[in-house]
């Protein structure tokens, strides 16, 4: 594992569903780390605070889990689009994945989720606990983030990137600087490429915070809106909890599913809240206040 990684048992809590589902969630700490996301990425790392401990799953959340709380999730008429299905070259033509090269299954992560249907996800979550949800919809129909709320909601993409290095993580990745196939799931780099596209959340090892599948598996939601900037909050040079800007129109996604860059320089996209795409998944977040 990387050196630089705090290692530490941290906190957990368990968030009940129903009698067959719970979500595994750990606290992590509130600190400062060096970011190089960017989309100019030629730039140097910047500083970054979050200044509130937060709980962030343990897993992605799974298709059971999904059900559980939305009772539909209309993936055959999804599956069914080929146009829109996973599509890469295998033997010099190109291959448009079917369903079950996907990964079909309760224990798998959910995908093609809409931005909005995963709010709601938070929401109804959130009531079933006890809890103020964070998400509601202004009159132009976007997205709003009660900040003050103590329900679930999308961990920011300075939280992702926080607690998927451990904190302080300077390596390429969270257990090093080279590839390794222990902690990483990529369709793309196991052979032969029929190897299904996802596979069950934790499979592989967890980061040294005890976080699943950081690096492959489904690209995650995060919450902030894109327009290429952090957000306002700049003190003495260092970023103070940002949460991107204000366009809610598009909003960013996370992940190592691309593993070429790394943690600090692994993939961040955007979509728009309206569209899904395949590979788009979850995790849950609630903020320690």
């Amino acid at each position: 594992m990387c050196p630089f990684c705090f290692s530490k048992e941290l906190e957990r809590e368990y968030i009940s569903i129903d009698e067959r589902y719970a979500i595994e969630m750990v606290r992590i700490p509130a600190g400062t780390f060096e970011s190089s996301v960017s989309f100019l990425r030629k730039l140097p790392p910047e500083e970054v605070r979050l200044t509130k401990d937060f709980y962030i799953g343990a897993y992605e959340i799974t298709q059971g889990q999904w059900l559980a709380i939305m009772k539909e999730w209309p993936i055959d008429e999804y599956l069914s689009d080929d146009f829109r299905a996973p599509q890469y070259e295998l033997d010099g033509e190109l291959y448009a994945a079917p369903a079950t090269e996907i990964g079909i299954g309760d224990d798998y992560p959910v995908f093609s989720v809409l931005f909005d249907d995963v709010a709601t996800f938070c929401n109804l979550l959130s009531v079933r606990n006890g809890l103020k949800p964070c998400y509601s919809w202004d009159e132009n129909g976007y997205v709003v983030w009660d900040e003050t709320a103590d329900g679930f909601r999308l961990p920011t993409c300075a939280e992702w990137e926080y607690a998927a290095g451990c904190g302080t993580c300077k390596t390429r990745y969270y257990w090093g600087d080279e590839m390794d196939l222990r902690y990483a799931h990529s369709y793309m780099d196991i052979e032969p490429r029929t190897s299904p596209h996802l596979i069950r959340v934790g499979q592989k090892l967890p980061n040294n915070w005890g976080l699943y599948d950081m690096a492959g598996n489904v690209c995650e939601w995060c919450w902030d809106p894109n327009s290429g900037k952090r957000g306002d909050v700049l003190r003495d040079g260092v970023y103070i909890d940002p949460k991107g800007d204000k366009n809610t129109a598009d909003m960013k996604f996370r992940a190592l599913m691309d593993l070429y860059g790394g943690i600090h320089r692994g993939r961040v996209g955007w979509n728009r809240v309206d569209i899904n795409f395949w590979e788009q998944g979850f995790r849950i977040a609630r903020t320690v206040h």
